[in-house]
């Protein structure tokens, strides 16, 4: 086992372009991760956080709010809270991200 796992490194030494060198910051597709500080996705990442906290009383994990999509002053993102989903829409207006509604 040792012989085959010395193989398979010396493999991936000597072929470079088999090395994984450019993993993309993950933005809003759909992974749950936090976003940059200062962006657009951490402000409305906060507004959704705000919102899901006085909804209910579960823990609130990171994974728990996904930002699918922000254009322009519209938002979409999918809030999941104990077994429960749904789609919250959130609006730009007067310096912060405001729920207009959700389903």
């Amino acid at each position: 086992m040792t012989i085959g796992s010395f193989v398979f490194a010396g493999l991936l030494a000597m072929a470079p372009n088999w090395a994984v060198v450019d993993i993309p910051y993950p933005e809003a597709d759909g992974t749950g991760i936090e976003p940059v500080a200062g962006s657009a996705e951490a402000a409305v990442w906060e507004s959704l956080a705000s919102y899901a906290r006085s909804r209910s009383t579960a823990p609130l994990r990171k994974s728990d709010i996904v930002v699918t999509r922000i254009d322009g002053n519209k938002a979409t993102a999918r809030v999941t809270r104990g077994g429960h989903t749904e789609v919250v829409y959130l609006e730009h207006s007067a310096g912060a991200w405001k729920v207009v509604r959700t389903e």
